[in-house]
């Protein structure tokens, strides 16, 4: 898994998730279990393109100065659409995509011995729970000055920006970091989205809710 892309590994991770749910609580056959999972994610009932693209109504940063942790969140790139899907969305997802008849079958006594909605609620809630954890990433603890500094001056919107120069001058003159450790904590938060460079490239603001925690 180590040459695998962030939204690669996380569709690992939902996919072992799903597998494992319709197998221990639903005693779904493996085989079938691979099938149904391959269903859901082909039909797009699950879609994974997190964390690399950028949704700016779903991010936030958290900092937890106790800990000197800094985590952004972007769930907004991981979609569920079970409640979008209705029974004969999940029945094609099952038996057009699936071909199988042995699946289909599995997958009609599945709901046939519980309620749809129970069922569609038991496979989505620990899927959720896994795609919440992957949707989190640490960013370096080191960032966090820079994230505080960017926040307590405002600096989140292109015209408000603050010129990389400028903001290195800050950074150094209270650490003891040096110009090629500063470039790469700029380029790790540049990747993740987390501050936006303006369009001459030579400033920098915020592009994330910021939260605080001091427990």
């Amino acid at each position: 898994m180590s040459n695998l892309s962030p939204s690669q590994k996380i569709t690992k991770e939902i996919e072992d998730t799903l597998q494992q749910t319709l197998m221990a609580q639903y005693n779904v056959p493996a085989s079938d279990a691979a099938l149904i999972c391959e269903a859901f994610f082909a039909s797009r009932l699950i879609e994974v393109t997190a964390p690399e693209r950028f949704s700016p109504n779903s991010e936030s940063l958290y900092i937890n100065r106790k800990r000197e942790k800094i985590i952004t969140v972007k769930p907004g790139n991981i979609v569920f659409r079970f409640w979008h899907g209705s029974e004969s969305n999940i029945e094609k997802a099952i038996h057009n995509l699936c071909n199988i008849v042995s699946v289909a079958s599995t997958w009609n006594n599945l709901i046939h011995a519980a309620d749809l909605p129970d069922v569609i609620l038991g496979v989505v809630l620990p899927c959720l729970a896994t795609a919440a954890a992957n949707a989190m990433v640490e960013l370096p603890a080191d960032s966090i000055k820079i994230i505080e500094y960017l926040y307590s001056r405002n600096y989140t919107s292109e015209y408000r920006a603050i010129s990389v120069e400028e903001l290195y001058e800050i950074y150094t003159s209270a650490t003891s970091h040096s110009r090629k450790e500063f470039d790469a904590i700029i380029a790790t938060l540049l990747q993740w989205r987390s501050v936006a460079n303006s369009s001459d490239g030579n400033k920098l603001w915020l592009t994330e809710e910021v939260h605080f925690s001091w427990s």
